[in-house]
């Protein structure tokens, strides 16, 4: 996609242990009286969309409903008013190739998302000068279905299926609309859930429902997988998750994760556990690679040892995270375990 953006010379400016999920007001709405989901007709034979080239020609930067039914084109005139570039959003009907709804109004269509039943979303990110967007939903015909503004640039969104239910994901913005993620309720016009997200920022997100009614919302993580929140904002992937940084992770991330372990279970088992993922992230590190997390690293790694009563391993890990980092923070307990040691009050076991 920004391969596409690039080709255009139309490129936008896109500027992670969560709190319990917090309900916002309902989100304001400018709507048409249709709130039902348009029937979708079945074709009889497979729906052949165009080529991506054609449609970046013809249609703009194209996104396609599942069921290929749907597709809508847009235009994002890039930061700058002044420049007059073309802004539309298209909706077409991939069964007979006709354009159903147009929309010229929007100041700078960024992304969009189509659901089966042809209703479509579009994040509108407004003014550069601003830091703002809006998170906007129509019909088939058009006719505007939800809006959710916010005082932050939109990181990504995604609509179910059945074209009900919008998870989205802010940027930080400094005020009360910053980092959160949120699920939307477009027949019922309001926000089921906003908060932090413990996973981090996703733009793409499935959608599990029964009968109509929304059960969970998945968003994917890039590098690490797919983890699940209920539509109220819980977390349910907790411990998937947790496995997930540990193995998947950058290196930061993999001893930010054996840190966080360790604080909800002391268990020697998963002292273990978290040590062999440090010790193997810090061997693995080759020079000239990013080391902003190196002294971190042979941190934890120290304190790891300490609570395995192996001083000795522990004094040489303190040793080496000063090395990196003076202010690193363990100069204090790195003098108490020499002196320990020396004075015989702790014991010299060092083998790991």
């Amino acid at each position: 996609m920004a391969l596409l953006k690039n080709f255009l010379g139309i490129l936008g400016l896109k500027s992670r242990t969560a709190p319990e999920p917090t309900f916002r007001p309902e989100a304001s709405a400018s709507i048409s009286n249709a709130t039902g989901e348009p029937p979708v007709a079945s074709a009889r034979e497979p729906i052949r969309l165009p080529s991506k080239f054609d449609d970046l020609v013809d249609f703009g930067l194209a996104e396609h409903s599942p069921n290929k039914h749907w597709s809508v084109g847009y235009w994002d005139p890039g930061p700058d008013p002044s420049q007059q570039r073309q802004r539309s959003v298209r909706l077409r009907d991939n069964t007979t190739g006709k354009i159903v709804a147009v929309l010229n109004t929007l100041e700078r269509p960024f992304a969009v998302d189509v659901a089966d039943t042809g209703v479509f979303g579009v994040h509108d990110a407004g003014q550069a000068s601003e830091l703002s967007s809006k998170l906007i939903v129509f019909d088939v015909t058009g006719a505007q279905l939800y809006e959710r503004a916010y005082r932050a640039n939109l990181f990504g969104f995604g609509i179910s299926s059945c074209g009900r239910y919008v998870a989205s994901q802010t940027c930080n913005s400094g005020n009360e609309d910053s980092n959160l993620f949120e699920v939307h309720d477009v027949a019922q016009r309001r926000v089921l859930a906003s908060c932090a997200p413990v996973a981090g920022w996703s733009s793409e997100y499935t959608f599990e429902t029964e009968d109509g009614e929304l059960k969970r919302v998945v968003a994917r993580i890039n590098h690490l997988g797919k983890f699940a929140y209920s539509p109220t904002g819980a977390f349910l992937d907790a411990k998937k998750f947790m496995t997930a940084r540990l193995s998947k992770g950058d290196p930061w991330t993999r001893i930010r994760a054996a840190g966080e372990l360790v604080q909800t279970d002391g268990s020697a088992t998963t002292l273990k556990r978290a040590f062999d993922v440090v010790d193997a992230t810090i061997s693995a590190f080759k020079p000239g690679e990013d080391a902003r997390w190196l002294a971190g690293g042979y941190r934890l790694k120290g304190e790891l040892l300490e609570r395995m009563n192996m001083s000795v391993a522990a004094i040489e890990a303190y040793r080496a995270a000063l090395g990196i980092d003076a202010k690193i923070g363990v100069k204090k307990r790195l003098t108490a375990l020499e002196k320990g040691l020396a004075n015989g009050t702790l014991l010299g076991k060092g083998a790991e």
